[in-house]
């Protein structure tokens, strides 16, 4: 579609943020919307793709496709995002760097979230000896060269990366039933 004239909708577009959400795009509100795209705009095998993705339920594995980059971005320079499936066709290099900025804003919110926690208890960044670091995104080399920045005297110690995430979510959920 001309972005000039006739824009994608956001609130469609906001949809992808989320595998969960993925599905909602086949419905009737949406769906005529990506049609005219499909027939009409500027990339018709970018909305025929998208038709394939909301319509065939495929949102949880392109997310598990971008999960996977995302892992291989923490030990490589680069990867490669790719996922063929019927009509959708995604090959895409991607660098540390790219990953790296479109992740600032989340960075500097734990930034200041991390900062916060030790002014709240009055410490000083000197004061901490050890960091314990749980789930996927404290294997992002830039996450952890941050904590090295705030805490340069402190050992940056890695748990079960992803177990204890899991093992948290279970003992949250069983102190509420």
């Amino acid at each position: 579609i001309d972005q000039d004239k006739h824009p994608f909708p956001a609130h469609l577009t906001a949809r992808l943020n989320q595998w969960q959400t993925i599905p909602n795009l086949s419905k009737a509100d949406s769906m005529p919307t990506i049609r005219r795209a499909i027939l009409f705009g500027g990339d018709k095998e970018g909305f025929k793709a998208l038709e394939t993705l909301a319509l065939k339920n495929y949102g949880f594995l392109l997310f598990q496709t971008i999960e996977q980059a995302k892992r291989s971005l923490s030990s490589q320079q680069e990867t490669i995002l790719k996922m063929e499936k019927e009509d959708i066709d995604l090959s895409l290099k991607l660098t540390r760097r790219e990953f790296q900025s479109f992740i600032i804003s989340e960075l500097s919110e734990v930034r200041a979230a991390v900062q916060e926690v030790i002014k709240t208890a009055a410490l000083q960044p000197a004061d901490i000896d050890v960091l314990v670091t749980t789930g996927g995104s404290s294997l992002i080399p830039v996450f952890h060269n941050m904590l090295k920045s705030l805490f340069p005297q402190a050992e940056i110690v890695q748990s079960n990366t992803f177990g204890s995430v899991a093992a948290g979510l279970a003992l949250q959920a069983s102190e509420h039933e």
